[in-house]
């Protein structure tokens, strides 16, 4: 028998040509068919067969031979390429019915396969099975399954009379990194999975078990994972799912608990719990598949999210909690977080809601995101504030932000932000219709708006111009394909909007080029540049002397090349070239840049010094001489070679408020490969190269640029003022990198000598306190800047002060002595220790008091902010007085005690007048209740030491002394107008008081008038005039 056919149709499949032949033969009660065949042109099934009439026995083989599975009946489009091979082997009797069968498949190695199962290609499939049916039940007693890195096997029943159905599966994952070859991301572990089925056809019930072992996704963490799922009732009108999954990671754990119920169309998980450590999510979630609504309750109160980050493997802390809620085609989220970390962002807090409806076209609705205390890098943002309002065809975006932008070496810059664009998801465009802001003193926003729009294979951003101060940038682009197309103009962009960049504070404008051409694996920039700074900072103004920059940059094939100079007219000149081997590739993202060869260039300056102070205004430092330098480089970025060397020539140098003098230095800095080395630095201070230095630095990125020094002063002369002056000696170490160095030794400080002046110079100017208003609001300026580099530096020195530590002043001789440790950081040093007096007197009170147990103690703290502990004593033929002071030196305490105890105005009297208080005239007592005013009260020690003490109510005190105890007077004055002034002086006797007024007729022109205690009196007009 033979059958042909044409557009045969089966499920809707045409079968364009296929045929059918059947050859056999009847004999002696046996039907033997010699050939079976169904081809279609690409698969073939084929066989013979035997059915024996009297022993009721058949016989059956088949072997399939599909040439091309694409091409298979019904086949799906996304069916790899390859052949599919098998055969099926029938034996048994047909009454009573009783057929065994065998069936055996398998695959060539695949090819072409789809991106999701990458993880096929080059293998093959195979799927065997053995079993047995008698009529009444199919029993499959052997099925087994093989593909790349994965296995399966099973069994399988079904009872034709009760429709019971059992089934057990067993299956491995053994390589997850196989299978997830070509995914999105990465994953690697194993899973093993076990289940079974059991029950009739209209009530099944079945488990399923799931393990995972060191499975991790991307980057994530390793984890384990447990599932289990107890399903009953599956067939039926009330099926239910019990879920219960483990995952864990260490001691971290994610624990999933819920129940899947349907109710006609409608799926609900409830109760739905998910918890890790304190963090929990609860609520419920449904799904109505007639309406297709998604319903759910969430409630998140997340406050350990550190834990979570574990988990996901993510640099996260904080605390969250929130709401989601879903009914009605319609979704409403609110999500609250405090002291929220992700990677370097930190937040103080973060509000976010939403409000979504879905009309039938997608979800429409509005969002709303503020935060406080955003930290991000250099940015420190005190608020953020960021709105959406539309849908998937038109999205209105506004931004709104303000704060700080840091740099370690750099002052604070306040910035403030405002964005308001319109994106187009669907059509793939965005429109930026307004930026503005301000960043330090420079105010930016977009001249006009602007279009950015996504291509089927780009992005093009149409011209746009960003004013930026009193400049403008241009800038429009294109990306097609792998071709790249762009040009960047900036012209007269003010140098100081660099400022909160990090860059330095410089005053004036820049100019630049940058063209970008090529293509995605083989782009090609060029820049060209030029600026002019006519001020180096708001004190230093280069009028007459404009730094001039210029230079050139190029990336290409062969690499990137600089070239730049630098010149300050008659003072200075910087000149640079450079280049370096390096690949770009765009997309996929690549920068490969040789870490040890591929760099070349040069280097070359000349200062003069002397100019180079002038220019910069620093005042107060004389330097006379000059600096050159010529340098090679070699080697690779990250392991250049540096050759030649840098001098100074004839410097002599003066730092003028200290006195510090360093004449004829001398210092010779040569570069040799991946070192910087300080052969030799010497200077005469005081004494013929009484300091001298050595050290080196070594150019190795990586290892933060590690430096050592070491600097030795044989009596240097560190001060030399008519109020200071001293000598040091002894070694100091800098041993570290530029990211963390210790700066360690010894230093000998003697002899030195400090005097106190006998007047206070007069006050300076009141700086006025200017406030700046911005939109009426008055701006928040910090302006204190940051340490740097200074904080990098640690302090371990130790000091000694043996003696010869002179303090002097108009009431005070004195020698000190004793040891310091200098720690903490060169931006914030830390004293400890203790400088105790060794022998000295204070005039006070026209009395010598003797110093005893005096110390000036330094308790690890600031250095101008030590603790004076000083004891005095003199004796009068009445009594021991001692006299305290205590406290730090800006607000020292006088105190007052004596032997024998008597009170404080006792001890005054015996000092003051030599008398006991009783016997005190009423000027004298009034004049020794003036004095008292000093004691247990806070002063300046500095004005005290200097004789220049103030009193409550009194513009003017003064202590007069003789050569005899009777010469001693007090005088007190004070202003009762800006033109009256009036003075009273009492001595030691009862009959030396007297009284003086003292009026300003005009500035020129004043009226004296004083009386004393014999009632003598007199007056004078007196004139002035300053030349």
């Amino acid at each position: 028998m033979t059958a042909q056919g044409k557009a045969l149709t089966v499920k809707e499949e045409s079968l364009d040509d296929w045929s059918l032949n059947i050859g056999g033969e009847l004999d002696e009660g046996q039907l033997h068919f010699s050939e079976l065949t169904l081809s279609d042109g690409n698969m073939r099934l084929e066989g013979d067969g035997l059915i024996a009439l009297s022993d009721k026995e058949v016989t059956l083989a088949l072997i399939l031979d599909a040439a091309a599975l694409r091409a298979l009946p019904m086949a799906p489009a996304e069916l790899p390429e390859g052949s599919l091979k098998g055969d099926l082997k029938i034996t048994g009797s047909y009454d009573p019915l009783q057929l065994n069968f065998q069936m055996a498949y398998h695959t060539s190695p695949l090819e072409g396969t789809p991106a999701s199962l990458a993880f096929l290609e080059k293998g093959a499939l195979q799927l065997d099975a053995a079993g047995i049916y008698d009529g009444e039940e199919l029993q499959v007693s052997e099925i087994h399954f093989s593909a790349p890195a994965a296995s399966a096997e099973g069994t399988f029943s079904y009872t034709l009379a009760t429709e019971e159905v059992t089934a057990a599966l067993k299956g491995e994952v053994s390589s997850l990194q196989e299978i997830s070859k070509g995914m999105a991301q990465s994953m690697s572990g194993r899973l093993a999975v076990e289940g079974s089925v059991q029950g009739t056809i209209k009530d099944l019930s079945a488990n399923v078990d799931l393990r995972g072992a060191g499975i991790a996704v991307a980057d994530s963490p390793i984890f384990d994972l447990h599932a289990s799922l107890v399903a009953s009732d599956l067939t039926g009108s009330n099926p239910e799912i019990t879920i219960q999954s483990n995952l864990n990671h260490g001691s971290e754990g994610v624990e999933l608990a819920s129940v899947l119920t349907r109710d006609n169309h409608r799926f609900l998980l409830a109760p739905l719990t998910v918890e890790s450590g304190q963090n929990i999510l609860s609520g419920q979630v449904a799904y109505d598949v007639d309406a297709q609504d998604l319903e759910a309750a969430l409630k998140i109160d997340f406050p350990d999210l550190a834990a979570l980050g574990r988990l996901a493997g993510l640099a996260c802390a904080g605390r969250m909690t929130g709401s989601v809620h879903a009914a009605q085609h319609a979704l409403q989220a609110e999500l609250q977080a405090s002291a929220l970390e992700f990677g370097e962002v930190q937040w103080a807090s973060l509000r976010f809601n939403a409000a979504l409806k879905d009309s039938g076209k997608g979800y429409a609705g509005t969002g709303n995101l503020q935060g406080t205390a955003l930290t991000a890098g250099m940015m420190e943002a005190a608020t953020v504030t960021v709105d959406a309002d539309g849908d998937m065809d038109e999205l209105a975006l506004t931004l709104a932000a303000e704060g700080l932008l840091k740099q370690d070496s750099a002052e604070e810059q306040p910035f403030s932000v405002r964005m308001k664009h319109r994106l187009f998801p669907r059509d793939q465009r965005l429109i930026l219709e307004e930026t503005g802001g301000r960043v330090g003193t420079v105010d930016f926003g977009l001249e006009e708006p602007a279009r950015v729009t996504a291509l089927s294979s780009g992005l093009r951003i149409e011209p746009l111009q960003l004013r930026v101060g009193s400049g403008t940038v241009h800038l429009q682009g294109e990306w097609a394909g792998e071709t790249l197309s762009g040009e960047l103009r900036a012209l007269e962009i003010p140098l100081d909007a660099a400022v909160p960049f990090g860059a330095p504070a410089l005053s004036g404008a820049a100019e630049a080029t940058i063209s970008l051409s090529g293509t995605l694996k083989a782009p090609t920039v060029t820049a060209q540049f030029r600026a002019q700074a006519d001020a180096l900072s708001e004190e230093v103004v280069l009028d007459k002397n404009p730094l001039n920059l210029s230079g050139e940059f190029s990336l290409g094939a062969a690499g990137a090349a600089l070239s730049m100079k630098a010149v300050l007219d008659a003072v200075a000149e910087l000149n640079c070239q450079a280049s370096v081997q390096a690949q770009v590739h765009l997309q996929p993202w690549l920068l490969e840049i040789p870490s040890d060869t591929g760099l070349s260039g040069t280097i070359d300056f000349d200062v003069q010094l002397e100019e180079l102070c002038a220019v910069l205004g620093l005042d107060d430092h004389d330097v006379t001489g000059s600096a050159t330098g010529a340098f090679t480089l070699g080697g690779g970025v990250m392991r250049p070679e540096v050759r030649g060397e840098a001098a100074l020539h004839e410097v002599d140098y003066e730092f003028v408020q200290t006195g510090t003098r360093m004449d004829h230095v001398a210092m010779h800095l040569v570069a040799e490969r991946d070192a910087l080395r300080l052969v030799s630095c010497t200077a005469d201070m005081g004494g013929e190269e009484s300091m001298s230095a050595t050290g080196e630095i070594r150019l190795i990125p990586e290892e933060d640029f590690p430096m050592e020094a070491q600097v030795h002063f044989r009596e240097a002369r560190f001060a030399e003022l008519d109020y200071m002056n001293g000598r040091v000696s002894g070694d100091l170490q800098l041993k570290g990198s530029l990211k963390d160095a210790l700066l360690k030794g010894a230093i000998k400080v003697t002899p030195m000598e400090v005097s106190m002046p006998d007047e206070l110079p007069g006050k300076e100017a009141p700086e006025l306190e200017v406030t700046e208003l911005r939109d009426g609001q008055a701006l928040q300026r910090d302006t204190k800047s940051s340490p740097g580099f200074a904080k990098r530096i640690r302090l371990d020195v130790d000091c000694e002060i043996p003696g010869k530590f002179y303090a002097r002043a108009p009431i005070l001789d004195s020698e000190w002595g004793g040891k310091l440790h200098v720690g903490g950081t060169l931006a914030d040093i830390r004293i400890d220790g203790r400088v105790a007096v060794l022998r000295g007197h204070l005039d006070f009170l026209n009395r010598r008091f003797q110093l005893q147990d005096s110390a000036l103690l330094f308790l690890d703290g600031a250095p101008d902010k030590p603790f004076l502990d000083m004891r005095a004593q003199v004796d009068t033929p009445s009594l021991k007085a001692r006299l305290g002071l205590k406290g730090e030196l800006s607000n020292v305490k006088l105190e007052l005690s004596s032997d024998p105890v008597v009170p404080q105005d006792e001890i005054l009297a015996q000092i003051l007048f030599g008398r006991n208080l009783s016997r005190l005239s009423p000027v004298q007592a009034i004049q020794l209740a003036r004095v008292a005013a000093m004691f247990n009260q806070g002063l300046g020690g500095v004005p005290f030491f200097s004789g220049n003490v103030k009193l409550p109510g009194i513009d003017r005190f003064d202590l007069r002394t003789g050569e005899r105890a009777d010469e001693t007077s007090v005088g007190m004055g004070k202003y009762f107008t800006d033109s009256v002034y009036v003075e009273v002086e009492q001595g030691t006797t009862t009959d030396s008081g007297k009284v003086s007024v003292e009026v300003e007729v005009t500035p020129q022109i004043s009226v004296k008038g004083d009386a004393n205690a014999q009632e003598r009196s007199g007056v004078g007009v007196f004139w002035k005039k300053d030349y």
